[in-house]
């Protein structure tokens, strides 16, 4: 049988249940949804999360030194602010990681 769920709708219930706490069994039996289509939606939504980082920012960490950090891939070497966001040295890494 098939979904009468747009993707639009999927997206957005995939939304719920990541936001939810909820084990995927109780959130589809408290939805009323099919468990495996579920898995399949969540899967198709959830690719993308976290791909970008694999950094994980720790809500009591504070950077208090202001000095640069100094990176050295091989033979690169890389001078990265402080302060810099982790999203853009995991990004800067990745590229080298591609070249290299």
């Amino acid at each position: 049988m098939k979904s009468n769920k747009t993707h639009d709708e999927w997206k957005e219930l995939v939304f719920k249940y990541n936001k939810s706490g909820l084990s995927m069994a109780e959130f589809s039996r408290n939805n009323n949804l099919k468990p495996t289509t579920f898995v399949y939606w969540t899967k198709m939504f959830n690719t993308n999360v976290n791909k970008t980082s694999n950094f994980v920012k720790h809500p009591n960490i504070e950077i208090r030194n202001y000095e640069p950090v100094h990176l050295s891939i091989n033979n690169i070497k890389l001078e990265v602010p402080a302060d810099a966001p982790t999203e853009k040295i995991a990004r800067i890494i990745s590229v080298l990681r591609e070249k290299i």
